[in-house]
């Protein structure tokens, strides 16, 4: 992975194959959750370097509720896999995840 910052988590299965990309951001205000958004495309260009690894997100505050440059971003980065606290166990419906533990 040559990407900077790194994300959060990274998902592999038990061939020590990379399966998904993890960013974890919260945000309390419009200005925080903007320059954290900006952060997804970098990992969104190195998901497709590396064939097309799902990127997902995890986020949290009020900051997100600005949909136009905070969570659209986002949104688009990830192809729709992000996901807040009320809904994270949703988070184990999506690619990778499925397969990974057994449930495709």
């Amino acid at each position: 992975m040559t990407v900077h910052p790194a994300p959060d988590f990274v998902v592999f299965d038990s061939a020590d194959t990379l399966r998904g990309m993890l960013q974890c951001k919260g945000a309390n205000d419009g200005g925080t959750a903007r320059d954290k958004a900006s952060r997804f495309r970098p990992l969104r260009e190195e998901s497709l370097r590396l064939g097309g690894v799902p990127l997902l997100a995890v986020l949290g505050g009020l900051g997100w509720t600005r949909v136009n440059d905070t969570l659209g971003p986002v949104i688009r980065a990830c192809d729709g896999r992000v996901f807040a606290l009320a809904n994270l166990d949703e988070m184990l419906t999506v690619q990778p995840f499925p397969h990974l533990i057994g449930t495709t």
